[in-house]
């Protein structure tokens, strides 16, 4: 019976965070040798094997927390699989939620952030704040809304490149795991640093965190991402009431609980925008 995971059970608990920052500190580069927990086998081949066994699980839950120059800081929790998947981003006080559910995205958030990701006007976001918003695939920001909602978009941050090799055998929640170390990944390029990716020292090897070390001139950058539940079934339903992302554009917000359909048109008066019915934006459209 393959497991399930709810939406509000899957985000794994961010102190996790703090003993992987730790053991990444600690894990010390390692060359080879008799103590290698993967015999002859070498840091690229056990990469590899690691990478297509995460693939070939096709879900995982996930924390993943940026730290910027010790003073911005942005944590993502989510659950990821080919059918649905779902992530929280948090920082600066502002909530960002984006879920894919049967090919359609819902997503919420306050109005900056939603002008940001849907590329709309200010006056567009605000009144959809705090909704939940359909984009589906023939909307303009469908595919930068799912790209990162793959496993190749999370582990992808944190697959090292160039001359690989182990670290020491460390443990991480109560697991033993390896780090995998090399130069930074493609979304880190044109910084200098190094990217780890601590994988399971028992077969098929899957990712158990990754970190990111990062460095732009005076800028420096951390990111650490912990894996957890992997091959388990995201159970995912839509949102009880949402509206259109065409209806935002249009200056239409199409509301959609259980039984009817209501429409709106905003429009925009001097003192802000205001709700109204009838105008030439929604002929035909009526309660």
């Amino acid at each position: 019976m393959v497991p399930q995971v709810q939406k509000k059970t899957v985000l794994i608990v961010g102190s996790i965070l703090v003993v992987l920052i730790a053991a990444i500190l600690l894990t010390v580069a390692w060359s080879g040798g008799g103590n290698s927990p993967f015999g002859g086998a070498s840091a690229t081949q056990v990469l590899q094997e690691s990478l297509a066994a995460a693939n070939e699980s096709g879900s995982v839950n996930f924390v993943d927390r940026t730290d910027v120059s010790a003073s911005q800081q942005q944590q993502i929790q989510g659950a990821i699989s080919a059918a649905s998947a779902a992530e929280i981003a948090s920082g600066g006080n502002r909530t960002f939620e984006v879920e894919l559910i049967a090919g359609a995205v819902y997503v919420n958030g306050p109005a900056p952030v939603l002008q940001s990701a849907l590329q709309i006007t200010s006056a567009q976001a605000s009144p959809v704040a705090g909704k939940w918003i359909e984009v589906s695939p023939s909307d303009a920001p469908f595919q930068n809304l799912t790209q990162s909602l793959t496993l190749d978009a999370s582990l992808g941050t944190f697959t090292p490149s160039g001359k690989l090799k182990f670290g020491n055998v460390e443990k991480v929640g109560g697991k033993s795991v390896v780090a995998i170390t090399g130069s930074l990944s493609a979304p880190y390029a044109g910084s200098t640093g190094t990217t780890s990716l601590l994988v399971s020292t028992s077969r098929p090897y899957l990712p158990v965190a990754g970190s990111v070390d990062a460095r732009q001139g005076k800028s420096t950058l951390t990111e650490v991402a912990a894996y957890k539940n992997w091959g388990a079934r995201v159970v995912l339903t839509p949102p009880g009431s949402y509206i259109s992302f065409s209806s935002v554009l249009a200056g239409c917000i199409r509301r959609l609980p259980a039984g009817r359909h209501r429409w709106y048109c905003l429009i925009e008066v001097s003192f802000g925008a205001a709700l109204r019915a009838g105008t030439s934006e929604c002929a035909g459209m009526s309660e």
